[in-house]
């Protein structure tokens, strides 16, 4: 140790770097990297703070800053300019900026961050909870409707319009090994969605024929009917979502023939306007041999069940 009128004990510098030594009382254990060697780097995590290479020696340290999260989920912090900003807002903006439709019926799950789904549940339940407010419902004091805006918002965002805020199912594709060339019908499978008008259920079942070849991936037949409950949990218009389960399955497979046949009933009709609960609607789509070949599609639609 050194006397109280020793003096000061001078900086020593090394070709790495230079480390003022304030005072040899507060050396580290033996073996410490805080100073360097010659040929050594000091060990930044042994320090007080990072000093800055072209800081002098004697000037205040910079501080450290704190560690962001190292989980991929966590959502991003948000900046000082999105405080306050609807994460609806934030969604469109970059649907906006990729110049993507985002129709009822249009799947928007690569625009949504981690943890704005969420978010976007806080935001409908609010918005509910004005709707019932404008419908002069007194939530406050009616325990049938405390509730109601949570629910509802839980209902459309998780449930039925699920298919908007979801990615695509995950499809395990296999390759024709047996090299299969026969009809091959699915169904019925059940579909609920609703119509993009009033919101109203839509409730029926879907047929689908596949005509392989070679070339077709198989797929598992639950995978038909997890790819319709995606396209249809979403605000539908019944001729359209034929189209796009028909385009999707066509994508996965690959096969010479693509047919589907969707009957339902539209709440729409049934429970307002005429009020008629007998209708249904019938709709179809035929791809490849089932347009070319006649004897082949009156096949598929005559193994259809008739209820």
């Amino acid at each position: 140790g050194r006397g109280p009128h020793a003096p000061a004990p001078a900086a020593w510098t090394g070709p790495a770097r230079l480390v003022w030594l304030a005072d040899l009382s507060a050396r580290p254990p033996f073996g410490s990297r805080l100073f360097a060697g010659p040929g050594q780097r000091a060990n930044p995590a042994l320090t007080p703070a990072r000093r800055s290479r072209h800081q002098r020696p004697g000037a205040p340290l910079h501080s450290q800053k704190p560690m962001q999260s190292m989980n991929p989920n966590a959502p991003a912090p948000a900046s000082a300019e999105d405080e306050g900003v609807p994460v609806s807002t934030k969604i469109r903006e970059r649907l906006k900026a990729a110049r993507q439709r985002y129709h009822a019926n249009d799947n928007i799950a690569s625009f949504i961050q981690p943890g704005e789904l969420e978010q976007l549940l806080d935001e409908v339940t609010a918005k509910m909870q004005g709707v019932l407010e404008s419908l002069v419902i007194d939530t406050e004091d009616d325990h049938n409707t405390a509730s109601t805006a949570r629910r509802v918002a839980k209902m459309y965002v998780n449930e039925v319009f699920k298919g908007r805020y979801a990615a695509a199912p995950a499809i395990t594709e296999f390759p024709n090994a047996e090299r299969l060339n026969e009809l091959m019908i699915v169904g019925p499978i059940t579909v609920r969605s609703a119509c993009s008008h009033h919101f109203c259920p839509v409730m029926g079942k879907l047929w689908i024929g596949v005509m392989p070849n070679e070339r077709t991936n198989v797929i598992g037949l639950s995978k038909y009917a997890r790819l319709a409950e995606w396209v249809m949990g979403r605000p539908q218009i019944q001729e359209e979502a034929v189209v796009q389960l028909a385009d999707l399955i066509q994508q996965k497979t690959r096969p010479d023939g693509l047919a589907l046949v969707m009957q339902a009933t539209h709440f729409c009709m049934a429970w307002r306007g005429v009020k008629d609960v007998d209708s249904k609607m019938i709709n179809s789509v035929m791809r490849g041999v089932f347009l070319t070949q006649p004897n082949l599609r009156r096949e598929f639609l005559s193994l259809i069940p008739r209820d």
